[in-house]
């Protein structure tokens, strides 16, 4: 009975040995498991450290970008406001050049009124000189042609009395006294002759003067025709300038020659009434065509 329980209690012995080394085995399995979780709890701190730098770092550059969209929102802002104000600018200077270009086309119009009156002004002038010589040579002509009739009715006069004093006294024309009283005439010949050649030559001056304030009142009208026909021809502002300078020059020198110098060289012509305009006419002619056709 003995053995019985002995073996009873060794088995239970070893049933507790048993118990024990499960139990011993659980111990060092839990302590393995604890050095795991322990390890496990240190990667965990590790990455937690690792997280909350990261986490720091990102608030930091979500600070920065939330900075720098404040400062980008400012600078779009500053960008509109800029903006705004290159509009405002360009509609100013485009109101302002619309301005200036109006006001150009009316000094351009006031230029051209004021040329055009100043060149009328100056014509204007220019053929009331002329025709104050006009009115003078009127009144010498005029005063010339009445001793011209003086001097020619005397001279018939004295030329009819002699015949009829010689024909009464001797008869006959045929006589040396006849002669001798023709002779006698010569002075109121001379005179005669003197008067008459005043009296063309006064006339002659009267034409001249007549025909150069004409032209003085046209000279305007043929300089704006110059400019236009010029204009037609697309040449240069060069050449325009220097064509209508030559028509001008030549036109004034023509207006202001001197009249004897023009009846001088028109003297072969001039017997005939209108030689002279016409002469004249045909040279401002020549001029003109030299000018457009240069």
């Amino acid at each position: 009975m003995k053995k019985v329980e002995l073996e009873q209690v060794i088995a239970q012995i070893n049933e507790k040995i048993g118990d024990a080394n499960t139990l011993k085995q659980t111990i060092d399995n839990a302590t393995a498991t604890g050095k795991q979780v322990d390890e496990l709890l240190k990667q965990l701190n590790t990455q937690k450290a690792t997280i909350e730098d990261f986490v720091q770092k990102f608030t930091e550059i979500n600070q920065s970008v939330g900075q720098s969209k404040v400062a980008v929102d400012e600078a779009a802002a500053s960008a509109k406001e800029y903006q705004a104000k290159i509009s405002e600018q360009e509609k100013q200077y485009t109101t302002l050049k619309e301005e200036v270009d109006q006001l150009k086309v009316r000094t351009d119009d006031l230029l051209s009124t004021a040329d055009e009156q100043l060149g009328r002004v100056s014509s204007q002038v220019l053929a009331n000189s002329f025709s104050s010589e006009v009115k003078k040579l009127e009144e010498s002509v005029d005063n010339w042609f009445k001793w011209l009739l003086y001097s020619t009715g005397a001279l018939l006069i004295v030329a009819i009395s002699i015949v009829i004093y010689q024909i009464e006294s001797e008869g006959t024309l045929i006589a040396l006294n006849f002669l001798v009283k023709v002779v006698l005439t010569s002075p109121l010949v001379y005179l005669v002759t003197f008067v008459s050649s005043q009296y063309s030559r006064e006339k002659k001056l009267l034409e001249e003067y007549r025909f150069k304030s004409t032209i003085a009142l046209s000279f305007e009208a043929y300089r704006k025709l110059i400019r236009e026909e010029i204009t037609d021809m697309g040449i240069t502002e060069e050449k325009k300038q220097e064509r209508a300078l030559d028509f001008i020059v030549n036109s004034v020198g023509n207006i202001y020659s001197s009249p004897m110098k023009n009846i001088s060289d028109h003297g072969a012509k001039s017997d005939k009434e209108g030689d002279l305009p016409l002469s004249q006419i045909d040279k401002i002619v020549d001029i003109i065509r030299k000018v457009v056709i240069k």
